[in-house]
């Protein structure tokens, strides 16, 4: 995503949000905003490499890691992109710099809807899960195909062909609600066998098999508990402002005024997610929490013996 102001005396004032611009004529402090902007795209930039040598370097062959990868894989090259952008101004074209882009949502949602079926899986049907589960190296060429088919739809193919942009968005914008409507009632799913299981597990007269079964309920329950904070933290963060924008596209009745002001206001809470991704999973994953600490030790220990 991007956040683009260009504008002259005699052509009105333009606002570039993701791959998509529309005038402005509202009297709004847009310097905070684009500074905002350009702090989180640079923090993004540096952060998530380090989630993904963490990710790298404590690898287990698990698909949820390799989901998580693809994520920060995404950030690092939108913000890339947004990084070489702020810092060399006209180099790259405004249009190749949003359409470049906008391949951080549909791709942040498939792979938290991923993330969210893998725990659908281990908890509601583990044993069946087990069997259908693709393998890592089937999950990477999976993904790989769908980083290639969006970056050919979103990048690459309105370069060519004359996309119409409010198409796209509205695909786009409608996928993601699908997604967030699946996962909650994956998530409905999950919760209410959690709590099955405790009501079932209460009333057993095995006292060993008690015990193991409170710390299996306790790590999925934590388990669901990460993933469905950092779900919401989603869907908040990202899906009313495109829907505000969508709705400023495609509404001729909306009050536009309004939708505008939204979605600039909207946009630094937005920007925030690559970095939230960052915090969270290093924060709330015990493997990657207790690398962050090794790592931390070492450099302080480095530092303090130079």
């Amino acid at each position: 995503m991007s956040a683009n102001f260009t504008g002259s005396a005699s052509i009105p004032e333009v606002l570039t949000i993701g791959w998509f611009r529309f005038p402005i004529d509202i009297d709004m402090n847009f310097e905070v905003v684009e500074i905002l902007h350009h702090i989180l795209v640079v923090l993004s930039f540096l952060t998530n490499p380090i989630l993904l040598y963490i990710i790298i370097k404590t690898s287990t062959g698990k698909n949820s890691g390799l989901l998580l990868a693809i994520i920060c894989l995404t950030n690092i090259f939108v913000t890339g992109f947004g990084f070489i952008k702020i810092i060399s101004g006209s180099l790259i074209n405004d249009d190749i710099m949003s359409r470049v882009m906008s391949i951080s949502l549909p791709m942040y949602y498939l792979a938290t809807f991923l993330l969210a079926l893998n725990n659908y899986g281990l908890i509601v049907i583990p044993l069946k899960f087990k069997t259908l589960s693709p393998k890592p190296k089937t999950l990477v060429g999976i993904l790989g195909l769908v980083w290639v088919t969006v970056t050919l739809v979103l990048v690459i193919g309105p370069s060519l062909v004359n996309f119409d942009d409010t198409m796209i968005l509205t695909a786009v914008v409608a996928f993601c609600w699908s997604a967030t409507i699946i996962i909650a009632i994956m998530y409905a799913k999950i919760l209410l066998t959690l709590y099955r299981r405790k009501v079932t597990l209460r009333r057993t007269l095995n006292v060993s098999g008690s015990r193991q079964g409170v710390v299996v309920i306790k790590q999925n329950t934590r388990l669901a508990k990460v993933l469905l904070f950092y779900i919401l933290v989603l869907i908040v963060l990202t899906l009313p402002l495109y829907t505000s924008i969508m709705l400023e596209m495609r509404c001729s009745q909306c009050d536009k005024r309004t939708l505008v002001m939204f979605s600039v206001y909207s946009l630094p809470a937005t920007m925030t997610l690559p970095v939230i991704h960052v915090f969270h999973w290093l924060l709330f994953t015990p493997l990657y929490y207790i690398e962050v600490k090794r790592l931390v030790k070492k450099a302080f220990f480095c530092w303090k013996k130079h």
